[in-house]
Formats: C-alpha cells, structure tokens, sequence
C-alpha cells in the first residue's frame, strides 16, 4: 500500500496554490502594500511542495511513513514567523506597519500547506474568509468617513438655517 500522487493530482494542487497565492498577492499590491503577487505566490508554491513532500515523500514501499509529516509543515510555519518578521517596521512617525502583511504572507503559507495536504474546499473556505477579513476594514473607513462628510454637511446646514437673515424693507 505505497502511498503516492499522480502527476496530475500534483499538477493540480500546485496550480491551486498558484491561483489562491496569486490572488491574495494582488489584493495586497492593489492596496500598495510591500508583498505583492510574486511573493505571494512563491510562498504558497513552497509550502504546498514542501507539503506535499512531507505527506507523501517519505513512505517506504510498505506503506510505512518514515517521518512525521507535521514536522515540515511546523518548519513551514515557523519560517514565515521569519519572514514576517521582516515585513514589520516601525516607521518614522513611530507608528508599526507591516503587520496585516506579515500575517497575510504567513496565511498564505498555511494555505499552501493546506492545499498540499489535498484540502482544497478548506483551503477556498478559508482564503474567502481571509479576503472578506482584508475588506472589512476600508468599507469601515469608507463608510465612517461617509458619515463624518454627512454630519459636516448637516451641521453647516443648520448654521445656515440658525443665522439671521438681512430683511429687505
């Protein structure tokens, strides 16, 4: 019972983790963030390769793991701690940026694992939900900026309303 993948289930989760890290690097570069497509993508390729050898690399001809296959994926996760790492700075006004990139680029990896693994509805679940994450916040700019222009223009109209008119005799 020797445990392997075809080319093609390879081919296929290899190109899975090409569309999924592509799509979360360009909705980091549309925001002009540091790590764009490429990084993205790199990393989701590496992690579901590694992952994909740690599952399936190291079976013996009897079906026998030779290895834990969480331990190339902790190695995975514990290296874009790494490379997040990185990512994060403080900047000159002294405010820390960085972070929601270093946590998207570590996301990123995970989802290459799980993609390795063959999870691919989880793997699509789960990037929706990160994406759906990553917008929340500007809509929440947009519309509490929408309301301070609103307010501003309500109470400008009541100054106008309140303000004495100059009566023609």
């Amino acid at each position: 019972m020797y445990m392997s993948l075809s080319y093609s289930e390879i081919v296929l989760r290899l190109l899975v983790s090409f569309v999924i890290g592509g799509l979360m690097g360009i909705e980091r570069k549309k925001r002009g963030k540091p790590a764009g497509f490429r990084t993205y993508v790199l990393v989701s390729l590496s992690a579901t390769g590694i992952a994909i050898v740690s599952a399936y690399g190291f079976t013996t001809a009897e079906g026998v793991s030779a290895s834990d296959p969480a331990r190339l994926a902790v190695g995975i996760i514990t290296g874009m701690g790494f490379l997040g790492a990185g990512i994060i700075w403080r900047s000159p006004s002294g405010t820390v940026q960085g972070i929601t990139t270093a946590a998207h680029v570590w996301a990123t990896a995970c989802l290459g694992i799980i993609i390795g693994f063959g999870y691919y509805f989880l793997s699509i679940i789960t990037m929706g939900l990160i994406m759906l994450a990553l917008l929340i916040k500007p809509l929440y700019n947009k519309l509490q900026y929408r309301c301070a222009e609103r307010e501003l223009c309500e109470e400008e109209q009541k100054e106008k309303v309140s303000q004495p008119r100059d009566e023609v005799l």
